[in-house]
């Protein structure tokens, strides 16, 4: 749904254009604590994506239009967060016990990007 709010507007907008390419500046997703806990829709994209940097670039086709679609996620544990996956029992998660990892170089921070591409039709 987050990124949604992002890639909805843009497709949108491309309705309007004459440009043959357009680009999405990169945006950048941030969710909620309540998206965290099992259950909620958004959750395995809050554990997997949070925060993350989207970008598109839309080439004009035929028919409609190909957008490539680039998701940038630093991978680094911060010092202090506590995640609560489940409320009743309660199952929190202190990130800080991978910090410490973290800093003894037992994990190592990393930039994932995910991509995608996809086709919009105009007439959608």
């Amino acid at each position: 749904d987050n990124i949604n709010k992002i890639l909805v507007p843009f497709t949108s907008s491309l309705n309007s254009t004459s440009k043959k390419v357009v680009q999405l500046k990169e945006q950048t997703i941030v969710w909620k604590p309540s998206d965290y806990a099992l259950g909620e829709p958004e959750a395995k994209y809050a554990l997997a994506l949070n925060a993350a940097d989207v970008s598109a670039i839309a080439t004009k086709q035929d028919t409609g239009w190909r957008i490539h679609v680039t998701t940038k996620v630093k991978i680094r544990y911060p010092e202090r967060s506590r995640v609560t996956l489940i409320h009743k029992p309660e199952l929190q998660i202190e990130e800080g016990l991978f910090w410490i990892l973290q800093e003894a170089g037992w994990l190592h921070s990393y930039v994932a990007y995910w991509e995608s591409t996809i086709t919009y039709d105009n007439k959608q």
